[in-house]
């Protein structure tokens, strides 16, 4: 498998990378067919991330094998080939499978090459399950509004709720029932409905959906960078949220 990108969209990449190293430890690699997936699942199983990319995307893209490529490599190493890309004009990334290497090379201004070749290991590919159409539940807006709406609340605070009503969307800090005995302070935010660009709600009753906030930051900062709005499902308190952008 290799494909290639020039400057504009080397960007994507970067902030791809940023993201998958705040989700988990390891990014699955899986080219299947003309399609390109990237992914990441924290330790505690609890999120999710999965970037697409089809053929069309990148400036050629070739898969010489028939039967899906499925490898795995460290986030942090991935993070680290991306962290400058302000002079990259084109990128140019494959899998050796010969050399088990997962190969990135930039092409920058001044002719400098840089190139970065990560141990990467065979593995079989996760997914998240769940049934997209079930999930009539549905809220759009800015990922500005909710980033924004996140910095009143503690950088340290673990976990995070969204309660979702038909006439009212807050944001409230969770505590467990041990730490509702001691000082720690809650949070909470009330938002207009007025302040999506869509909000459909079936369930008559609030829900709260509790999760991790630093995933949260991170899946919200990349739909940021792609400059488009996410769309929030979901079907009730216990079950998944799904963020697309």
């Amino acid at each position: 498998m290799r494909c290639s990108v020039d400057s504009a969209d080397v960007k994507y990449f970067a902030q791809l990378a940023k993201c998958a190293e705040r989700i988990g430890e390891e990014l699955f690699i899986e080219a299947r067919g003309d399609v390109l997936f990237l992914r990441a699942l924290n330790s505690t199983r609890s999120a999710f991330v999965s970037f697409q990319f089809r053929n069309d995307f990148f400036d050629s893209f070739e898969s010489e094998d028939s039967a899906p490529i499925k490898a795995k490599v460290l986030t942090k190493a991935f993070l680290s080939a991306f962290r400058s890309v302000q002079t990259v004009q084109r990128l140019h990334i494959r899998l050796d499978q010969r050399e088990e290497r997962f190969v990135i090379e930039m092409f920058c201004r001044h002719d400098i090459r840089k190139k970065y070749a990560l141990v990467y290991e065979k593995c079989e590919i996760l997914h998240a399950m769940f049934e997209r159409r079930e999930q009539q539940t549905r809220l759009r807006c800015s990922p500005r509004l909710l980033l924004d709406s996140l910095q009143n609340f503690s950088a340290t605070l673990e976990e995070i709720s969204l309660v979702i009503a038909p006439q009212r969307f807050m944001l409230r800090s969770f505590v467990d029932d041990a730490e509702k005995k001691s000082s720690s302070p809650i949070t909470e935010l009330s938002m207009k409905t007025s302040d999506f660009s869509q909000y459909h709600v079936e369930w008559t009753r609030r829900h709260r959906l509790t999760f991790a906030q630093r995933e949260l930051k991170a899946i919200l900062s990349f739909c940021e960078a792609l400059e488009a709005d996410v769309e929030i499902r979901s079907d009730g308190t216990g079950r998944p949220l799904l963020m697309t952008a």
